[in-house]
């Protein structure tokens, strides 16, 4: 999704909140949750207000869609369908399925 102008200055505004020793990552991606404007719209509101805490995705989807697996301490931003900004969050976990079945947790 591209960076509009109304989400450069949202994460703009979000780096001069930071302690100037913060070791946050000073990029960002940005996507939205679904694929309408209503399903973006209710689960952006969710992360904003903090009720929905998680998600997650399918490393071979991402992979094979072009997209950037996520690591821990990446941030996005999370906008509605048409690239407003919503909210934005530090990836912290990540969980592993390995080809036997077997999960594995890495966390921050």
């Amino acid at each position: 999704m591209n960076k509009s102008s109304k989400v450069e200055a949202y994460w703009q505004e979000y780096l001069a909140s930071l302690p100037q020793e913060s070791l946050l990552p000073r990029s960002y991606e940005i996507w939205h949750f679904g694929d309408t404007e209503k399903m973006a719209d209710e689960l952006g509101d969710l992360v904003r207000v903090g009720v929905k805490t998680a998600t997650s995705a399918l490393v071979w989807e991402l992979e094979s869609n072009g997209e950037k697996v996520p690591k821990v301490g990446d941030i996005a931003v999370v906008s509605n369908l048409v690239g407003e900004s919503n909210v934005s969050y530090r990836n912290r976990t990540r969980c592993f399925q390995s080809a036997s079945g077997a999960s594995r947790k890495r966390g921050s």
